[in-house]
């Protein structure tokens, strides 16, 4: 859903403001869901985290494109998909380092994901 939201304005608004939009957004929502007061605000600002949280990834697709051509717009891809597969890996250990430290609601003041005690 943010693919159609942010490439459309990035292109009529240019890259910098909708990339800082998306941003402020991911921010915001983050502090907003680690101190929600219900079940039901804290899905509705995840949405809105998500939200957030495209921006940067559509917009960074396409100041690549803006940049590069050819072998190395591949080679950017390249790089850019492989830190993208590799957070879904470390986040789990990151998310049990915070839930050491605290209760789970620091989980959404270090980034997006869910705790394992979260679920329980």
């Amino acid at each position: 859903m943010g693919q159609l939201i942010y490439g459309p304005l990035s292109d009529r608004f240019g890259r910098k403001p909708i990339l800082t939009f998306g941003l402020v957004l991911y921010i915001v929502s983050g502090v907003a869901a680690t101190f929600a007061p219900s079940f039901g605000f804290l899905q509705a600002v995840r949405f809105v985290w998500g939200l957030g949280a495209a921006a940067p990834r559509i917009v960074s697709r396409a100041i690549l494109r803006d940049r590069y051509s050819g072998d190395a717009l591949a080679r950017a891809l390249a790089i850019v998909v492989a830190i993208v597969l590799i957070a879904p890996t470390l986040a789990p250990l990151i998310g049990q380092a915070v839930l050491n430290l605290g209760s789970w609601r620091f989980t959404f003041a270090v980034g997006p994901g869910q705790s394992p005690r979260l679920a329980q």
